[in-house]
């Protein structure tokens, strides 16, 4: 509310806005305006905060997944490797038993 009032000052002049009455809807508007400020400045902190929580949660869940994929990869490899390196052991296995029979068959042939 904007009350803008005519009244004399010493030298008879005649002014505007410093009625009393002016003053204080200044003040008051001032007040208002400081007030609303500060609460936008809140809310925006707020949402920037929440913001960046969220942001940090999702980074945390990438990482996490990023490990158990690594793990996973890990195991698999292991795994056929074992496999791998067993086929190799028994193949070898087999080979040597083979030459062994033939050893055995040429010593009593």
């Amino acid at each position: 509310m904007n009350v803008v009032s005519k009244h004399k000052d010493s030298s008879g002049k005649l002014e505007r806005g410093n009625s009393p009455c002016s003053r204080d809807s200044a003040q008051v508007a001032r007040y208002l305006r400081a007030r609303i400020k500060k609460r936008v400045v809140k809310i925006l902190l707020g949402w920037f905060y929440t913001q960046q929580q969220q942001q940090q949660q999702q980074q945390q869940q990438q990482q996490q997944q990023q490990q158990q994929q690594q793990q996973q990869q890990q195991q698999q490899y292991f795994f056929f490797n074992e496999v791998y390196n067993n086929s190799l052991w028994n193949e070898k296995l087999q080979n040597n038993m083979a030459l062994n029979n033939v050893f055995i068959l040429l010593m009593q042939g």
